[in-house]
């Protein structure tokens, strides 16, 4: 089975990514691949480690990412248009791999036009599979996919009211991660947050409420690419708390660190757990504290694998806890790490991927 994910990163993480590495805009692409899914962000290429096993060959290329992208298209002498040189590429890779399963996890940039014509230019693709696990304004890309994938439950009943072929998936952790950081040794950050914070637009305003409570009444620490709309609503004096986004392996390190990382969910999750961070800090080591939510106890036994709570205020008392009890708090740590690799990593999750897509193909 060949399977090609179709996929972009954040922007600003390229933009750090290849300013920290000016050099590797020169190499190969097989070069400039493996180096940036070697930084694990996002997806990177777990996918294609956790469905080897399963007789899958994968390819996940990262559309916007040009440097590597040019260079791909040179060495195949692949001629595109400069204004749309990132559909032109990814189009003449999606033919060159003829891929039977075509996945998708950008339903922004990718729309049902561009993925019509795919279909039509590349026959052997037998099935379109959407991702979808933010909000989205237009609904008419998801006509194009056989099968659309989320982790949201207000995506997930918002789209089956509109009839579309529509089923929940987990997120994963790949343990791709731990080989690629350095030993846990030093818990050097105390309370962390590492994410986005985006109020209004079903979003983050009920996360926002809750790092403006946790700012005033703990010593939270925050990374995030809305650095400095945040320091605006939280006003200055938080500044010093409150750093730039970090993405990859940087972000996992500061996961890793924490004596507490903090967890809160998107509000179209309409309680329902099932975000990234969920996994990326249970995988790394890190003692979780995340919101509560009924089918939390599906995924990892509170108070004894993470830490939930139910309001702002428990949220501080529980956090201080935790920093006050490290050897309880150690011990939840390990115990979600356990249950992360054991039932939530990438093997599980292609798993359950490869059924999906068998049954659909049969």
């Amino acid at each position: 089975m060949r399977l090609f994910r179709l996929s972009t990163n954040n922007p600003g993480y390229l933009d750090t990514f290849h300013g920290q590495r000016p050099e590797l805009a020169g190499q190969p692409y097989a070069v400039q691949y493996r180096t940036l899914m070697e930084d694990c962000f996002g997806w990177a290429d777990f996918w294609t480690h956790g469905l080897a096993d399963l007789g899958y060959s994968t390819w996940e290329p990262v559309s916007n990412a040009q440097p590597q992208q040019e260079s791909w298209a040179k060495e195949h002498g692949i001629r595109y248009d400069e204004k749309t040189w990132l559909f032109d590429i990814s189009l003449a890779q999606i033919k060159a791999f003829a891929p039977d399963v075509l996945l998708i996890n950008d339903h922004h940039t990718f729309g049902k036009d561009y993925l019509d014509a795919i279909r039509g230019q590349c026959p052997s693709i037998r099935l379109v599979i959407g991702w979808c696990g933010a909000p989205y304004f237009t609904d008419e890309v998801f006509r194009a996919y056989d099968l659309t994938l989320t982790n949201v439950t207000g995506i997930l009943n918002d789209l089956q009211r509109k009839g579309f072929n529509v089923r929940l998936f987990a997120h994963g952790f790949s343990p791709k991660v731990l080989d690629r950081l350095e030993a846990r040794s030093t818990l050097t950050n105390g309370f962390t947050f590492a994410g986005s914070v985006i109020p209004g637009q079903r979003y983050h305003t009920e996360r926002f409420a809750l790092i403006d409570h946790l700012k005033r009444h703990t010593d939270l620490e925050i990374w995030t690419p809305n650095r400095e709309a945040l320091v605006r609503k939280l006003g200055p004096e938080a500044a010093g708390s409150i750093h730039h986004g970090l993405f990859g392996l940087d972000m996992y390190r500061v996961l890793a660190h924490s004596r507490v990382s903090l967890n809160s969910h998107i509000d179209i999750s309409l309680d329902h757990a099932s975000n990234m961070r969920l996994f990326e800090a249970t995988g790394v080591g890190a003692c979780l504290l995340t919101d509560w939510t009924p089918n939390l106890a599906d995924l990892f036994e509170a108070d004894a694998e993470v830490v939930a709570y139910r309001s702002p205020e428990e949220a501080a008392e529980k956090a201080k806890y935790l920093l006050d009890n490290p050897r309880e708090r150690d011990a939840i740590a390990n115990a979600g790490q356990v249950r992360t690799l054991r039932d939530h990593s990438f093997t599980q999750r292609a798993q359950e991927l490869d059924r999906i897509i068998r049954r659909k193909l049969a």
